[in-house]
């Protein structure tokens, strides 16, 4: 046991002073008139209807106005109301295929 002590005692006293020297470190130092950086995602709401307001303002304008989505494959949006009267004109819908039927739930539930 005192053997043990006798090797332990020095090794635990390098080590803790080892561990002292890689932890001093200088401290940061705040300067008083420093300006903290503008925070991340997600900010504080303050006025949600007015948020709010400012979001649907953002979506009318998507949906009302033209623009590329994929520019460099030709593919444009157009404003919904123009979408509508070439539908109208043409008489139909574009027909897809159906979804695949899901096979029944195991157990026999009907």
């Amino acid at each position: 046991m005192f053997l043990t002590a006798l090797v332990l005692v020095p090794m635990y006293r390098f080590l803790s002073r080892r561990e002292t020297a890689q932890q001093e470190r200088p401290a940061t130092v705040l300067t008083p008139g420093a300006a903290a950086p503008a925070p991340a995602f997600p900010r504080l709401v303050t006025s949600e209807p007015a948020v709010l307001a400012e979001f649907r303002a953002q979506e009318d304008a998507f949906l009302a106005g033209w623009g590329w989505v994929e520019k460099d494959r030709g593919v444009a949006r157009m404003p919904i109301d123009a979408a509508m009267k070439i539908v109208a004109e043409r008489g139909a819908l574009p027909s897809f295929p159906a979804p695949a039927a899901s096979p029944a739930p195991a157990g026999g539930a009907q």
